[in-house]
């Protein structure tokens, strides 16, 4: 009898316990989930504290183009979240997320992130398990890779309702000879009439990868002849050196060319063709053709196509500029991308979006300090295209067959040029004005 009495009065003793417990258990977590919350509100306060200067040092966007971004994911993101994060204040706000993602996309480190936006690493260990965002803000990325929307350039003050609401896509359709003409239209309009018909500048960057490792079938096949393992990515730009096309998915071993016809467009283009007048300008790395529009190979040419050579460079620059913006934009391409082969071309696709936004909102490339704020020395010179023509060893069986390459179109365009009497300007023939007139 006085066991069965011991006994139940144990029993009654851990049911006791084990309910105080469990209700103070649930008083922590409320508590945890108010600091949370706290902190949360704490760090978009500072956010919206942050000076003009600063916030877009950290983001590399200006506050509007910031808000006109936050505005047209958020929904994507909010959808995303379980709704039992938001009870017990777990989910982080869109706002704080594509703060988060911006920082890393600059080159920020998840201690740069733990800092700036008082997480403590095991609460940034914790989006990253439930948010995927360790070291790819897979949400926020693919959620601005999912915008469809023009970032029209418009007047300043209108330009966050346009961010918002007009319609933007990546690739342009070569069949529609309309937005044809209105992209040769710009290139005249911002490079001048020399060569009329041009409609996009091609050019390759080789984006540093870490080794894809057991992901990929041939891990080899991504190392690049420059000593780095790499991603061929395939661009083309407009006149206000915005992406129009890209295509990331090809090993750093793979030359231009070949890179090229991989590709979607290049391959349509091999076999359709553009619309007669229209036509892209790239390097010699390429072919000339009906759609492709290079320069003549060889050294010591005869005027007139060494004229052609300049002015076909004048225009095919814009690219190489454009890469050269994006690389100084997003410090995350400042040093080998961390991540999976798939991640990484949804990491650059996303840059290169943000890089249309900045341009059509006419936010300005800032000023970068020689030692950035992530302690990385700003690179002096954009990202090296990896062309083949660079290495005169493997280029050269390309360079010998090509001496005899003819292009219909490139001849045609190099007798307009000449007729018009357009030549190359003489060298050092601006320096010689200035100081002229410095006299």
């Amino acid at each position: 009898m006085a066991e069965a009495a011991a006994l139940a009065l144990f029993v009654s003793i851990v049911a006791i316990v084990a309910a105080r417990s469990a209700r103070n258990l649930a008083w922590r977590k409320k508590l945890t989930g108010r600091a949370r919350l706290r902190d949360r509100l704490q760090a978009m306060r500072k956010l919206d504290e942050l000076p003009e200067k600063e916030f877009k040092r950290m983001f590399r966007l200006d506050r509007a183009t910031f808000n006109a971004v936050l505005k047209k994911i958020s929904p994507g993101l909010e959808r995303r979240m379980p709704s039992k994060a938001h009870a017990r204040g777990r989910a982080l706000p869109p706002k704080l997320m594509l703060a988060c993602a911006l920082r890393f996309l600059a080159g920020g480190s998840y201690l740069d992130i733990c800092f700036g936006f008082e997480m403590s690493r095991k609460v940034v260990d914790a989006i990253n398990a439930e948010y995927k965002f360790n070291f790819d803000p897979k949400e926020v990325v693919d959620a601005i890779n999912a915008i469809n929307a023009r970032f029209a350039a418009q007047a300043r003050s209108q330009r966050v309702h346009d961010l918002v609401n007009a319609e933007y896509k990546f690739n342009f359709d070569p069949k529609d000879e309309a937005t044809l003409r209105t992209l040769s239209f710009d290139w005249q309009r911002y490079k001048g009439t020399y060569i009329k018909g041009i409609i996009g500048a091609v050019d390759g960057i080789a984006i540093k990868i870490r080794c894809p490792g057991g992901e990929v079938l041939n891990p080899g096949a991504y190392y690049n002849r420059k000593g780095f393992y790499a991603l061929v990515v395939r661009a083309v730009c407009d006149a206000r050196r915005r992406f129009i096309y890209v295509h990331a998915n090809s090993e750093g071993s793979t030359p231009d060319s070949v890179a090229w016809g991989c590709s979607s467009l290049g391959d349509y283009l091999s076999s359709n063709g553009l619309p007669s007048g229209f036509f892209i300008a790239g390097d010699a790395a390429y072919s000339c053709s009906d759609a492709l529009l290079t320069p003549y190979p060889g050294n010591n040419l005869p005027a007139d196509k060494d004229a052609f050579n300049y002015f076909q460079s004048y225009y095919r620059i814009e690219i190489e500029c454009s890469f050269g913006m994006l690389n100084r934009r997003w410090g995350i391409f400042w040093r080998p991308l961390e991540m999976s082969v798939g991640k990484a071309t949804r990491v650059i696709t996303c840059c290169m979006k943000l890089h249309n936004i900045c341009i059509d909102a006419q936010d300005e490339e800032f000023e970068v300090d020689e030692i950035d704020f992530d302690g990385l020395p700003t690179p002096a010179a954009p990202f090296d295209p990896q062309d083949e023509c660079d290495d005169p060893a493997m280029s050269l069986p390309q360079r010998t067959a090509r001496r005899t390459e003819v292009c219909a179109l490139r001849d045609k365009v190099c007798a307009r040029l000449k007729d018009k009497g357009f030549q190359r300007p003489k060298q050092g023939s601006r320096k010689r004005r200035a100081s002229e007139m410095a006299r």
